[in-house]
């Protein structure tokens, strides 16, 4: 990309207008995971490397210490520029540390394109492999630690537990807080906002996506589920609540063993790439059609015994057009072989939330028409509540403009999400397994040490459990390791 290029980048999907050198990350993306907030991250850095606003002697100001701030952290940092990372929380990635359920996985969410085979990141900085959410969330702290003790300390200095944060426009913009080592006044070259989404509302049928929950398990009695919403997080609840122990990457491997995937892949392609793709009731209708018949009959012989029984499942939205243009293909594939294994059945809504009442333990949902319903649980994923516009009012509202070409981009017109930094520009991007140790010091006469081990323990409906290990950075400092044991009480 050209200079120019990168300067339209950033006016048209980062800048704050009325707020120079003020830029908005990833706060108003469709298309949200932790690797595409990672690349977005490294395209705004690389964007304002580009354009003389990051770099040596230039001081940076990152508010929001979640994947897209401390990336933009590191990318900042690696340009020679001196960070400030501002965080209202006691510690970086505390909403990822603190989810226990949800499953990451860098490339799944781009299928058919491409990241199919492997479960690494590969980024040039804070590179991680799917795991749970506080594993992945371990990992890049661990990575982003390693950056920071080759980093003098002049270079990067963190703020946890800053509140008050205002910001003042300005060729270059006043950053105005407070934290525990008092009241802070001070100019940078520029300001990123990496705020984040916010979380759902809170209430007995709404939690936020990362909170830990039940859906996985039926220790409760609940037999009767109704999930509202057609987003990405709400099918894979919807998911997790028809098939027992379910991933994405099993369902995915699956897919993969069907002898006509291949048929598949490129009736979803040449859907996706419509220029009606945008249109839900059109996408909706094409997927109906899609023919997957071979393939239901393939995953209800692999799930063996997995999908759900005793259990009633329904989904609503706003309308019956449930396959949504801003969800991944994957999941729209999922819906649609659920939706041939009769998994779950499909009501027309919208859920009028105000009117739902608990009576005698079970919630009463009024759709409308004034049809009423009963159900045991309900998980509504309408979105979360915008951080930004709470915590930065004035900035929030100079973002209508901006706000609605986000609205507008459909995931596959999406460039922020897609590498646009050239190659090595923030250091090698290698897989993790080919890494050299970066800590060969060992602690008194040990020989062997790990830099991690987890054990997680899972207890299926069925009464039966599993133990799962994991090594972490496993280093011998002479000789060979043969093998290892491990003794579990």
């Amino acid at each position: 990309m050209t200079r120019r290029d990168w300067q339209i980048a950033l006016n048209q999907w980062y800048r704050v207008p009325k707020y120079p050198r003020v830029y908005v990350l990833g706060c108003f993306a469709r298309y949200v995971t932790v690797y595409s907030q990672q690349v977005r991250a490294l395209n705004l850095v690389a964007a304002l490397a580009e354009t003389g606003v990051v770099g040596p002697g230039k001081r940076i100001a990152i508010i929001g210490a979640g994947v897209a701030g401390i990336t933009a952290s590191a990318a900042a940092i690696k340009k020679g520029a001196t960070v400030i990372l501002l965080e209202e929380c006691d510690g970086i990635l505390a909403t990822q540390k603190n989810s226990r359920q949800r499953w990451l996985h860098p490339h799944l969410y781009d299928w058919p394109y491409q990241g199919e085979g492997g479960d690494e990141s590969i980024m040039p900085l804070l590179p991680w492999k799917a795991d749970y959410s506080h594993n992945v969330a371990e990992q890049l702290e661990r990575e982003f630690r390693r950056l920071r003790e080759h980093t003098t300390p002049a270079s990067f200095i963190d703020r946890m537990g800053a509140h008050e944060i205002n910001i003042e426009p300005g060729p270059r913009p006043t950053l105005i807080w407070n934290d525990r080592e008092g009241h802070h006044r001070k100019q940078f070259e520029a300001v990123i906002l990496a705020v984040g989404f916010g979380f759902e509302e809170d209430s007995d049928y709404s939690r936020s996506y990362w909170e830990d929950d039940n859906l996985d398990s039926s220790f409760r009695g609940a037999k009767s589920w109704l999930v509202s919403g057609f987003g990405d997080g709400a099918l894979t609840d919807l998911m997790r609540l028809c098939i027992r122990d379910f991933r994405h990457a099993s369902l995915q491997s699956i897919f993969s063993g069907y002898p006509g995937i291949e048929g598949i892949k490129q009736a979803v392609k040449a859907i996706h790439e419509d220029s009606k793709a945008s249109e839900a009731r059109w996408l909706s209708d094409q997927f109906a059609e899609l023919a997957v018949d071979g393939l239901v009959a393939h995953v209800r012989s692999n799930l063996q015994g997995r999908l759900k029984s005793g259990r009633q499942v329904y989904l609503v939205g706003k309308t019956l057009n449930m396959y949504d243009p801003g969800t991944s293909l994957l999941n729209r594939l999922i819906l649609r072989v659920l939706a041939g294994l009769d998994a779950f059945s499909l009501l027309h809504g919208p859920v009028k939330i105000d009117e739902i009442r608990k009576i005698n333990g079970k919630f009463r949902v009024k759709f409308a028409g004034s049809e009423e319903r009963d159900f045991d649980r309900i998980v509504l994923r309408h979105g979360p509540q915008s951080k930004l516009q709470p915590s930065f009012p004035l900035i929030y509202a100079q973002c209508e403009e901006l706000k609605k070409r986000w609205k507008a981009l459909s995931p596959r017109e999406d460039l922020t999400r897609r590498r646009n930094w050239e190659q090595n520009a923030f250091g090698p991007e290698t897989p993790l397994a080919q890494r050299p140790h970066l800590d060969e010091s060992f602690a008194g006469e040990l020989a062997v040490q790990a830099e991690s081990v987890y054990c997680s323990t899972e207890v299926r409906e069925d009464g039966s459990s599993s133990v799962e290990y994991q090594i972490n950075e496993l280093c011998v400092r002479d000789g060979k390791l043969n093998g290892f044991h491990f003794a579990y009480k």
